[in-house]
């Protein structure tokens, strides 16, 4: 049988499980409050293009790089510069391990899909039929 010493005994070792548990959350609560502080800092530091506001985070995902490309230089309705299409992408949710890769990947891409894309200006890429060019 349980003495009332045992459940005294009990009863102190869960309020001390508690504390420990409270000063966790707050811990974890306030790493979420900087991230998402850290990641609206970044987000407006992420140039923003006319036309691009409507993107939705997934429109670019599961698609190869030259429809995501076509795709954003539509919307943009004008000729994009690499560094641009590249920060537009990811924030698209095209997937990429590496955002450097994808900077190399977007000329290569136009110049390997000539018929879509035609080079405008330095590392600056627009649609070859006349769609945002």
């Amino acid at each position: 049988m349980t003495t009332i010493e045992q459940y005294r005994t009990m009863l102190d070792d869960a309020k001390a499980d508690e504390g420990k548990l409270m000063n966790d959350l707050s811990e974890v609560q306030g790493v979420i409050k900087f991230c998402l502080r850290r990641i609206a800092e970044l987000e407006a530091q992420t140039p923003t293009l006319p036309g691009l506001q409507m993107i939705g985070e997934r429109e670019f995902l599961g698609m190869k790089l030259p429809e995501a490309m076509r795709s954003l230089i539509n919307h943009a309705g004008r000729p994009l510069h690499v560094k641009e299409m590249a920060h537009q992408l990811v924030k698209g949710g095209f997937q990429t391990q590496d955002l450097r890769m994808l900077k190399i990947s977007i000329p290569t891409a136009a110049k390997r899909r000539g018929d879509l894309f035609v080079k405008t200006a330095p590392n600056t890429f627009g649609l070859r039929n006349g769609e945002a060019s």
